[in-house]
């Protein structure tokens, strides 16, 4: 088991309790503020050698260093000595004020005395109120915390400072007393309080299931995401005939109860494998195959890849006894612009689970059924139980308008198709060459089921019949709705917009007095669908992310409260604010979680998520609508272009794409 961020986490629990600095390693309030209980003054006295640590500020990144050291803020400022009652300095005695407006450097020493200190035992440790954090922030006093780009004494025995890690902050042990000078001897000084925007995650009793790399080039492992502790547990790996499974997962399936359905694609074809979800174990049978249409037994050798069947996406249906699945054709983010070699397979799972045998009921294709066109783009599937409903996206050779198609199923799961009714479009490429697809789902709302389609600037919702009920207008957060995801209690309906809005803007402060400055807006959708399908509500529509007053709503994607962090401290940092592009994505939603997975490159040379610095998977909170920061990422010592997703292969401890996790579906599922 490994889990994420457990020194941040640590640090939150102790700061409700010990009202830590924030940044994390500062010194708490005045004892007569705070209950300290010392004296503020004496007649005891203290004298040390005091500099900056060799190669300060290494720990910047280069990057960003440009904009810390340049004027010389960083370098200057007031020095201060605390005593504190213990070593973390969460309670201080007293602080005092050596040197103002001083230049450190980092190789000379200067000689310091304090005098006036009260007698006692204390940890002691000097500190720097920065030109820098004077400017941004205003001054340190006796009423105020050291704060971000302040800069404190580091542990004893640290002699230099790493690129990318910031030397820990110390203190020292003193015993003060009247008419004994104290010499501290050499003080360095190293450490710097960066502002910690991030977060813990809320905890939940559920998983994340993650098609993932497992070995070699293969996505054959479900990663496991435990969201009660954050951390991953023993992957399922995937077998067939007592040997790792050579190729890739490319889907989930829910089916009854505890079970849902894996989808992967080997040297054959496409299989179909049951997974029981509590246990976290396959069931004992051969999995359903879906053979290459020129696979004929035997060993697999010189077929076509450009034929393998992707039935990736689907639902499942229960038809009486029997159970049945319906497979589309759904490649990689699905902007193929082809659907073969089959549009749609059925499969039937009766008993599965329990031991049966499955079967392919049909693959259709164009000889099979004029109506299942290669060229024909069916790239979304839902049902209310008794009905079929295929999208097929505005983009395909046959259509102009994102299609709903509406099927009836026989007790034999074969299928007949009843009516079909547009929608709106799904041209937006988000600035790429490619094509992304509409999303459809099929939810309980206002007392019956109800068709909705994501379109490039609405949510269209329908009775099953095809009679539009109401469209919402989606463009402030976003274009092109291509992923949605329920609550695990059914009230709310979550939409992924694929790309960013085209029409609104995030606002974004630099500095404290300075102006604002233009950030992509990119939200999740959330439906209250406790509200009247006539006149659907939108959950959270006054969240403030970039603070400039007026309304955003939903799921901040951009995680624009860590941009703006950037942009708080280096106003002239517009240029190297951490970035956030997603390709092709879906969303999973839990009960106080929602994740993000990216359709990214898996090959011998190069993975990739799909999510750039949300790698490996995204994961954001509900309550706030915050994206949730990991891997103790710290954009001033990280850089804009490292990681800070959540990890999904923690035993490579590095934050760039040297650690990408390419992952192919993604679920959530009650503990």
């Amino acid at each position: 088991m490994h889990k994420q961020n457990q020194k941040r986490w640590s640090f939150w629990a102790h700061l409700a309790v010990a009202a830590f600095l924030l940044g994390g390693n500062g010194c708490g309030t005045t004892s007569e503020e705070g209950g300290g209980g010392g004296q503020v003054s004496g007649s005891a006295e203290m004298t040390a050698k005091v500099k900056l640590v060799k190669n300060f500020p290494l720990q910047v990144v280069d990057l960003l260093k440009q904009y810390l050291t340049t004027p010389d803020y960083i370098f200057r400022g007031d020095l201060y000595l605390q005593l504190c009652e213990d070593s973390a300095c969460t309670k201080v005695v007293t602080s005092k004020k050596v040197l103002e407006g001083e230049l450190f450097s980092t190789g000379f020493w200067k000689d310091i005395t304090v005098s006036d200190l009260p007698e006692g035992t204390y940890y002691a440790r000097f500190g720097v109120d920065t030109k820098y954090s004077q400017q941004y922030d205003g001054s340190f006093d006796k009423s105020q915390n050291f704060g971000p780009m302040d800069i404190l004494q580091i542990s004893s025995g640290v002699q230099d400072v790493e690129v990318g890690k910031n030397p820990p902050a110390g203190t020292i042990q003193v015993q003060l007393s009247k008419g004994t000078p104290l010499n501290a001897g050499e003080v360095l000084l190293g450490h710097i309080l960066f502002e910690e925007p991030a977060f813990p995650p809320p905890t939940e009793q559920g998983y994340f299931l993650v098609a993932g790399s497992g070995t070699g080039v293969y996505r054959n492992h479900i990663k496991v995401l435990d969201l009660e502790q954050y951390s991953t547990l023993d992957p399922i790996a995937l077998s067939l005939k007592g040997k790792e499974f050579q190729g890739d997962i490319c889907g989930f399936v829910r089916g009854q109860d505890d079970w849902i359905y894996v989808i992967a694609v080997g040297a054959e074809g496409a299989y179909v494998f049951p997974l029981n979800t509590k246990q976290r174990t396959f069931a004992n049978v051969e999995p359903v195959l879906i053979p290459h249409p020129d696979y004929k037994g035997g060993e697999a050798t010189g077929l076509d890849p450009e034929k393998y069947p992707w039935p990736c996406r689907g639902v499942a249906v229960q038809k009486g006894q029997r159970e049945f699945l319906y497979l589309i054709a759904f490649k990689g983010a699905g902007s193929l612009t082809n659907s073969a070699p089959y549009p749609l397979v059925i499969v039937e799972t009766t008993g599965m689970t329990s031991g049966a045998t499955g079967k392919v009921v049909v693959t259709l294709d164009q000889e099979q059924n004029e109506f299942f066109s290669s060229d024909r783009i069916l790239r979304g599937a839902a049902t209310d139980g008794q009905k079929l409903f295929l999208l097929e996206a505005s983009w395909s050779k046959l259509v102009e308008k994102n299609t709903v198609y509406a099927f009836s199923i026989n007790d034999d799961g074969t299928i007949a198709l009843d009516k079909q009714w547009d929608s709106g479009t799904a041209e937006d490429t988000c600035d790429s060459t490619s094509n992304w697809v509409p999303a459809i789902t099929v939810v309980s709302w206002g007392g019956s089921p109800k068709v909705v389609v994501g379109n490039d600037d609405d949510i269209s919702v329908y009775q099953v019949d095809g009679t539009l009920i109401s469209k919402i207008d989606t463009t402030k957060y976003g274009r092109l709705i291509t992923s949605f995801s329920l609550s695990p209690d059914g009230k709310v309906l979550y939409a992924m917009p694929n790309c960013k809005s085209a029409s609104v803007k995030a606002k974004v402060l630099t500095g404290v007095k300075g102006s604002r400055v233009d950030l992509d807006r990119h939200a999740i959708v959330e439906v209250d669908l406790t509200s009247s399908p006539e006149n659907p509500v939108l959950l959270h529509t006054a969240r403030d992310f970039d603070a400039d007053g007026t309304q955003d709503g939903g799921i901040d994607l951009e995680f624009l409260y860590l941009k703006a962090s950037l942009l708080r401290w280096c106003e002239s940092c517009l240029g190297v604010v951490p970035p956030t592009a997603y390709t092709g994505p879906e969303i999973a939603a839990g009960s106080k979680v929602i994740a993000l997975r990216g359709t990214g490159i898996q090959s011998d040379e190069k993975n990739s998520s799909g999510l750039g610095q949300v790698a490996d998977i995204g994961i954001f909170d509900l309550a706030t609508g915050k994206g949730i920061i990991f891997r103790d990422y710290q954009v001033w010592l990280d850089g804009p272009s490292s990681r800070w997703g959540f990890d999904l292969n923690p035993s490579n401890p590095a934050k760039d794409y040297t650690d990408d996790i390419s992952t192919a579906a993604i679920l959530w599922v009650p503990k």
